[in-house]
């Protein structure tokens, strides 16, 4: 094969990567793009942040160090680190992003092309050409627009990319004694797995298709082996150090099948595998949403239960025939299982039913044995311009699923108030369409689609704790949406009783439903709430506090404030407004010698409070010590004179 014409196809590989994706370079950022890029406070640092990316979770510059939504954590320090060498130079910029997920995702089809042409004849016209082919059907597949086109999918397009360099390099190795070789299978290698943990398949996979396709007997192979197994020991060194500690964050549920039973698990799981064989032949419809309850549980006496044991039975019975018949077919098949069972949650929980970016590698094979098809068998059985017309049709049918599908990815509200149409039923999906129609709506200045906005979130918030209850995220984010749309308060506080009474010691509730309520004019209703609290959780420090403040100020009801800021004070005795509340309440109550002690107690905490020393200069006075009560009602008055000179200076004049 010459190198001008391998040049020629490499310029029309790039060429076809940028016209079926340059669209998305337009697009701003999407779903997890703010949680690794914008709101990663490590991404942010650019430059400086890397030392912090390579030592904690993908997720942890925006959730916090050592947390994590998924069990055992996601370790993908590469790709963040683009992110953050791209941030230091550019800023945050989502074109530039997107220009380099395209720009990658070039190369690596300049890559995949090379490596299949070790695997097949290239040396011939283009349209008998499987490697060619294959090439072109990958770039054009709509499968990969959730990895191109969500800037955060560059870790999906690096494992592939470094992994095939691998690949390359260790065919190279097999036939030299070169060291550089092997130093590059090490380096391309361990870069692979620091893009992606799905990278550790191709420990096998490498091996296997080298010794299947009989490029390198068994023996040179295995003994080849060893930079592939140090950078896999390095990787898992490294990963561990960096996830060893992490805690899942309450409130996220990592398992979709948790309310199933074991056999809906796998009877679901057979349904997913089919459901992932059909968007190979057939991409649409495409969503970035697979999350429960889009796909329902799956029950054995169901036909779509049947016909996905029958075909997956079908593609195993393939797979034996052509063990020796056809190793295309069979290598894609375990390329395709390889790569789908690790991710499919039969060993451990992966936070979703399903993902179209899961198929990014699997569609390799799937390319390759659909070009090679088209070269031995359609290709000889019918004319060929009618071969070379459906070829063309499909990469232009293709080409328009691809176009739409980058333009969906936009934008968050672009990408998510079409998928919604698409995963109706989908917790999360109801869930982050709800959270972004609340936020934008926050941005506007006008009222009357500001309200429609906030209608529309409510109804896909509330749907989205109806499908799943526990969702403690929705409830947080329909609370604030009822507040944004008309205070209803009823709606707010109903709403995060619902958090309590999952997790009732969530701090964030309790914070909220203070700043909330403060806008609320009717005293009875927060008195009301703040009960209904207390009997959710009796030994919660606000709550406590609260009733005590509620019923010394608006009800006289001074036994009852007592009772609760006495509660409060067991519950934190260093809190300086629990002090002073008991201070006052004891005063009230005639009680002087308690109201003096707390108060001096808080005085000892805060001695710039002028306040303090009034309310202790008039228990004084109502001690009829009036002495010590001037002395702090003139230190009140150094505190802050204007404040107190005028309405208190007649109380100490004898």
């Amino acid at each position: 094969m010459s190198f001008k014409l391998l040049n020629k196809n490499f310029i029309l590989i790039v060429i076809l990567s940028f016209i079926f994706y340059g669209n998305t370079i337009l697009n701003n950022y999407a779903v997890d793009d703010i949680v690794v890029i914008t709101k990663n406070s490590y991404t942010q640092q650019g430059i400086k942040g890397i030392p912090k990316i390579l030592t904690n979770s993908m997720f942890a510059g925006f959730y916090g160090e050592k947390k994590d939504f998924l069990i055992g954590g996601r370790y993908r320090p590469f790709s963040q680190i683009t992110f953050a060498i791209e941030h230091e130079i550019f800023g945050n910029n989502p074109h530039v992003n997107h220009f380099f997920n395209v720009f990658y995702f070039a190369i690596l089809n300049v890559v995949l092309f090379i490596l299949l042409s070790k695997f097949s004849n290239h040396n011939v016209s283009w349209y008998k050409s499987v490697p060619l082919i294959a090439t072109l059907l990958y770039i054009a597949h709509p499968i990969h627009t959730e990895v191109v086109a969500n800037i955060k999918g560059r870790d999906e397009i690096f494992a592939l990319l470094f992994s095939l360099l691998t690949m390359l390099f260790f065919l190279k190795s097999i036939k030299t004694s070169k060291a550089t070789y092997n130093f590059l299978v090490f380096v391309f290698f361990l870069i692979a797995l620091l893009s992606k943990e799905i990278s550790l398949v191709f420990l096998f996979i490498i091996p296997f298709s080298i010794i299947y396709f009989d490029l390198g007997n068994t023996k040179t192979v295995l003994k080849k082996i060893t930079p592939l197994l140090g950078a896999t020991i390095i990787y898992l060194i490294l990963r561990h150090i960096a996830l060893s500690d992490i805690k899942k964050l309450e409130g996220y549920v990592s398992d979709s099948f948790i309310e199933m039973d074991v056999y809906q698990k796998y009877f679901t799981i057979i349904y997913i595998i089919f459901l992932y064989l059909k968007l190979l032949f057939v991409p649409h419809p495409l969503t970035v949403d697979y999350y429960p309850n889009n796909i329902t549980p799956v029950n054995y006496h169901e036909f779509r239960f049947i016909i996905s044991l029958f075909t997956i039975l079908s593609v195993f019975i393939i797979a034996l025939i052509s063990f020796k018949k056809n190793k295309i077919v069979f290598f894609s098949i375990v390329l395709f299982f390889a790569f789908i069972i690790p991710v499919s949650n039969i060993f451990f929980p992966i936070g979703s039913f399903m993902n179209e970016r899961f198929l990014f590698v699997p569609s390799v094979g799937f390319c390759l044995t659909m070009a090679h098809f088209y070269v031995n068998y359609f290709y000889n059985k019918i004319k060929h311009i009618f071969a070379n017309s459906l070829l063309i049709a499909i990469i232009i049918v293709y080409f328009i699923i691809t176009i739409t599908r980058n333009f969906q990815w936009k934008d968050n509200y672009t990408l998510l108030s079409h998928d919604i149409k698409v995963s109706p039923n989908s917790a999360w999906g109801n869930y982050s369409f709800g959270y972004t129609l609340l936020e934008k709506a926050e941005k506007l200045s006008d009222s009357l689609i500001r309200a429609q906005l906030l209608q529309k979130s409510i109804y896909h918030l509330k749907k989205a704790t109806e499908i799943s209850p526990t969702s403690i995220e929705s409830y947080f984010m329909l609370a604030g949406a009822y507040y944004y749309y008309n205070k209803n308060f009823d709606s707010i506080v109903w709403a995060y009783k619902k958090i309590l009474l999952i997790d009732n010691n969530n701090n964030d509730v309790y914070k909220n439903l203070e700043a909330m309520l403060a806008s609320c004019k009717n005293t009875d209703f927060i008195l009301k709430t703040y009960q209904d609290l207390f009997n959710i959780n009796p030994n919660r420090f606000e709550v406590n506090h609260m009733l005590g403040f509620l019923y010394g100020k608006y009800k006289n009801d001074i036994n009852k404030s007592l009772f609760f800021l006495n509660r409060a004070y067991k519950l934190k005795n260093n809190d300086i407004q629990v002090l002073k509340d008991l201070g006052v309440a004891y005063a009230i109550a005639g009680n002087y010698d308690s109201s003096l002690y707390f108060l001096f107690k808080a005085l000892n905490a805060d001695t710039n409070d002028a306040q303090l020393y009034l309310n202790i200069a008039v228990t004084y006075y109502h001690k009829k010590s009036y002495d010590l009560a001037l002395k702090y009602y003139n230190f009140a008055k150094k505190k802050n004179s204007k404040i107190f000179l005028e309405n208190f200076e007649k109380l100490f004049i004898k």
